[in-house]
């Protein structure tokens, strides 16, 4: 699972830079199509047990504790 979490945690913490990018370019198209891409990665990942915390991307096990 280790390489799993470890690309989500990627693609998430790659989705929520080009999420505010957009959003500081004043692009709503494209803060709303990373904000899907970001609701994607959350399901996928709550679907495998893996929390991601909101403000890093990081991943945490279903305990709470960072996945490794």
């Amino acid at each position: 699972m280790g390489d799993f979490v470890a690309s989500l945690r990627a693609r998430t913490r790659q989705d929520r830079e080009a999420e505010q990018a957009a959003a500081e370019a004043g692009d709503d198209y494209r803060v709303q199509v990373h904000a899907a891409d970001l609701a994607n990665l959350a399901r996928l990942a709550a679907e495998h047990g893996v929390r991601l915390t909101p403000a890093t991307g990081q991943a945490a096990s279903a305990n709470g504790e960072r996945a490794r």
